[in-house]
């Protein structure tokens, strides 16, 4: 189910704060806004924090739709 519109994006209260373009963050389900285009975020995806730099065509997604927290599987070759 989606957001109400009426509340508007969600935004955690330390992306508003920060004045530095880079910093870390454990909050996976802020919403990407028009501010923070060319700016990098590490963000944690369980293990480890993943740097995202934030271009035009993720605005309206969520930080932790960048940081994969599964390792892609890769078949191993038989001999």
């Amino acid at each position: 189910m989606a957001r109400s519109k009426w509340k508007g994006p969600f935004i955690h209260k330390s992306f508003l704060k920060t004045g530095k373009e880079s910093f870390k963050s454990w909050s996976r389900s802020t919403t990407i806004v028009p501010s923070f285009v060319g700016g990098f975020f590490n963000v944690h995806n369980g293990q480890r924090f993943v740097q995202i730099k934030v271009t035009n065509l993720m605005i309206g997604h969520k930080l932790g739709e960048f940081a994969h927290t599964r390792k892609a599987y890769s078949y191993k070759k038989l001999k």
